[in-house]
């Protein structure tokens, strides 16, 4: 499948998306969205030490991103994303949960 005729594997699309803040969508075959998570500046790599993801990256068939202006949009979005989809592999952030934050003024 990928790496074939000219489609990219999912590590070069991954590769390919812009570096400003924003959200993955990861979908699965049947296009399903799987797992959400938002992107700061740090790179995504398609590896995680946490045990879900090896699993994760297996049922993964494409993905979507979508651009926003500020990490803090992105994180938003995140959740906002997690509510529409309910993906399988956000279990931290459903159920109405949602980040916790401190205002500094």
């Amino acid at each position: 499948m990928a790496g074939h005729d000219n489609i990219p594997t999912l590590a070069e699309q991954v590769s390919r998306v812009p570096t400003q803040p924003g959200c993955y969508l990861w979908k699965d075959a049947k296009g399903d969205v799987i797992y959400v998570r938002a992107r700061m500046r740090q790179s995504v790599t398609l590896q995680d030490e946490r045990q879900k993801i090896p699993l994760m990256m297996q049922l993964v068939a494409s993905f979507d991103y979508i651009v926003v202006e500020t990490e803090h949009e992105a994180l938003v979005l995140e959740r906002n994303l997690i509510g529409q989809y309910h993906p399988y592999f956000n279990v931290d952030l459903k159920d109405d949960k949602s980040y916790p934050f401190i205002a500094i003024t």
